[in-house]
């Protein structure tokens, strides 16, 4: 029987209806360089003893420091950065189970920070894979932190849209014919460097190139504040999270983010189906400096008093509308 070569073999295993998945390779280089402008980007993972900004603590933190063009182009990883942080408490036995960062693991570890602000201070933005997690912990950690342009490449891509039933990083890198060994920083920055490279299946664009285009982009965060206990399934099913906490200067409720031409739509939702009547909802204006922060200090007084009068024109929009 002729032996056939792993390239042979994957083809014809492909040819016949099979998903080849091919365990991560690292690349240094994923395009030729060219003399085009090129900007620094930082995919960015942290990983914590819990959930909860306020409360848990920083156990290890993983950059990925990468060059790219403003058409969403990888040209190559420049550097990486990875280190323990003590967090002076016990690690939750899940967090190990998950992460499989151990006590020992981190005993007396501390992440220099001058280094990492040297890093983000180069950056001209920052990518995490729900960035919300990652901006909250890394500020608490760090509030001296430069203001730097942050997206998600969880929510900044409508995985939807594009075929791909779900946006979580390892079920991302299945769709794209690899795996890995998740829930290490390193590897996960790694891993979503990988992804940013790839083409979206159906607008046929980098997953970078998507990133970069909807991070810039005003967003609208609009709380359901004292919805009823009833409506959180239908708010979770809809794309509403839950802010557990009032730490942050808000409401402990259910928000969602969205474009501006979908608030009078979810406006409208909320009152027909939740509320049963029209009210006036608590609403954010975010710019793209501020997406995630948990500092709130990015606003201007002359920014916050134009946003009001977007907010009052949109409810004075709204308002016309029967429900």
């Amino acid at each position: 029987m002729k032996t056939l070569s792993v390239e042979a073999a994957i083809d014809v295993l492909t040819a016949s209806g099979y998903l080849v998945i091919e365990q991560y390779v690292k690349l240094q280089q994923y395009h030729i360089d060219e003399a085009c402008p090129k900007s620094i980007g930082i995919y960015l993972d942290v990983e914590t003893t819990g959930l909860n900004v306020y409360s848990d603590q920083i156990i290890e933190i993983g950059l990925v420091i990468f060059e790219f063009s403003s058409d969403g182009r990888i040209f190559k990883i420049l550097e990486e950065f990875n280190q323990y942080q003590d967090p002076k408490m016990s690690i939750p036995s899940n967090i190990t189970e998950i992460t499989g960062i151990t006590n020992e693991m981190v005993k007396g570890m501390s992440i220099d920070k001058d280094q990492l602000l040297s890093y983000i201070a180069k950056a001209d933005v920052i990518i995490a894979h729900n960035a919300a997690f990652d901006r909250g912990f890394i500020e608490s950690f760090m509030p001296s932190i430069p203001i730097r342009l942050w997206a998600c490449s969880m929510t900044d891509v409508r995985w939807g849209k594009e075929g791909i039933e779900s946006s979580k990083l390892e079920y991302l890198a299945y769709k794209y014919g690899f795996y890995y060994s998740g829930h290490r920083a390193i590897m996960d920055c790694l891993a979503g460097v990988h992804i940013l490279s790839k083409l979206l299946p159906k607008s046929k664009k980098t997953v970078l190139s998507e990133v970069l285009e909807n991070c810039k982009k005003i967003k609208f965060r609009l709380w359901a504040k004292d919805a009823p206990f009833e409506s959180k399934d239908p708010l979770r099913a809809r794309g509403y999270k839950w802010n557990p906490d009032t730490e942050d200067g808000k409401f402990k409720a259910w928000w969602i983010e969205l474009d501006e031409a979908g608030v009078v739509d979810e406006l409208e939702f909320l009152w027909s189906a939740i509320y049963k009547r029209q009210l006036k909802l608590p609403m954010d204006i975010i710019n793209a400096q501020a997406r995630f922060s948990i500092l709130g200090n990015h606003t201007s007084q002359e920014e916050k008093s134009a946003n009001n009068i977007v907010v009052n024109n949109i409810y004075a929009d709204a308002f016309k509308r029967k429900v």
